[in-house]
């Protein structure tokens, strides 16, 4: 599960910038899906689904890969689920 950090998405493309990583639409889909659902707990899947709605060139894996580098960055925090 994947929760945003409190963070802008300003700070998230100066970080990108500062850090030599590309602006892309894909990325910029995922940032606005996960903006839009501020304060859901979603799994890469369910952010994946939702991507896809609006930009079906997006698959799984740049999801994945583009969570990551959130993570890394301190966009995002990856929740264990229990259970």
């Amino acid at each position: 599960m994947i929760g945003i950090a409190q963070s802008t998405e300003t700070n998230f493309w100066e970080l990108m910038k500062e850090k030599g990583f590309k602006f892309t639409e894909q990325r910029q889909t995922i940032l606005d899906i996960m903006a839009e659902n501020s304060g859901k707990h979603l799994s890469a899947e369910e952010i994946y689904g939702l991507v896809k709605e609006k930009n079906g060139r997006i698959g799984l894996a740049t999801v994945y890969r583009t969570l990551l580098l959130m993570e890394r960055l301190g966009i995002v925090a990856k929740l264990n689920k229990k259970g």
